[in-house]
């Protein structure tokens, strides 16, 4: 029943972008005086449907949150509205857990390197088959002071040297896609990387129902990538529940114990909606918290 009632608000989101649309016809025609005119109009009522379907989504956390004190990606605010006609255009989204994802700002605490953290950025970037020595460029983004950390990091001192100068940020990230402006993160390595990191903007224990293997690999210290599948394998009919329930799951000769490392629920979700029609596209990408009690409201979003 949780599957279909969210598959509907789903569909809603079509819907909803099939009636802004129809409701907007006349005002575009007139709007069409000149090429230009034309094109600038359009992309403001896209950007409207993509708007109304972000608000849709964050409906759907809102009605998942009312009926399950767990997310996994059984349920249906994980299902993908795949494109859909709307109106001569059409509509597509989806939503995802970003407490499934390595958080890049976890690699600093109190402006200084958290090594456990550090140690999972290594573990993840080695899992993945890329060079472990980047997570030190990414502890120096972060943290407030201007010493390289480790052998790899990089401060405003290598930033300037490069062509063209910059420096090191020196703050948390705002969002993952910064990963490009630091050393060493090359197109290449952002390409495997960037599916399983993400910016959060406080701590927040990782999704053990959500998570990608590769990163409960480098969550928990000594599991393989094989055992982390069987996990996702067995959570697909049986999400944890509880966090002693993953606990319990693990290999036997771990002796892992981090709970408040893990959790079975979540507070951060990304909403991306893409809108189309006569040749004019948006994504609108949204940061959105969903805290207890309250709607799930955006933080932040980028217009692509």
């Amino acid at each position: 029943m949780r599957r279909e009632r969210g598959a509907a608000l789903l569909l809603a989101l079509g819907v909803v972008a099939s009636v802004g649309l129809t409701v907007s016809d006349v005002l575009m025609q007139d709007r069409r005086a000149s090429g230009a005119a034309g094109h600038v109009a359009a992309r403001a009522q896209v950007r409207e449907i993509a708007m109304a379907g972000t608000a849709w989504a964050q409906a759907l956390l809102d009605d998942d949150a009312a009926m399950s004190r767990f997310d996994a990606l059984t349920e249906a605010w994980a299902a993908r509205l795949p494109p859909t006609p709307a109106e001569g255009g059409r509509v597509s989204g989806f939503i995802a857990d970003q407490q499934g994802r390595f958080d890049l700002n976890s690699v600093v605490a109190g402006g200084r390197a958290d090594e456990r953290a550090v140690a999972r950025l290594r573990r993840l970037l080695a899992v993945l088959g890329l060079d472990p020595g980047l997570a030190d460029a990414v502890v120096d983004w972060v943290d407030a002071d201007d010493v390289p950390y480790g052998s790899r990091g990089a401060e405003s001192a290598q930033y300037g040297a490069q062509v063209p100068a910059g420096a090191a940020a020196n703050h948390p990230f705002v969002s993952a896609g910064e990963l490009a402006q630091v050393r060493g993160f090359t197109p290449a390595v952002l390409a495997r990387l960037m599916p399983f990191v993400t910016a959060l903007p406080a701590r927040a224990p990782v999704n053990v129902n959500t998570a990608a293997p590769e990163v409960l690999a480098a969550l928990v210290e000594g599991l393989t990538l094989d055992a982390a599948r069987a996990l996702d394998a067995r959570r697909h009919t049986a999400p944890f529940l509880q966090p002693d329930a993953f606990l319990a799951a693990l290999p036997p000769d771990l002796g892992w114990r981090a709970e408040s490392d893990i959790g079975i629920a979540s507070r951060y979700f990304s909403i991306e909606v893409t809108a189309e029609r006569d040749a004019v596209a948006i994504t609108l990408r949204s940061l959105v918290e969903r805290e207890p009690g309250l709607p799930a409201r955006v933080l932040y979003r980028s217009v692509l």
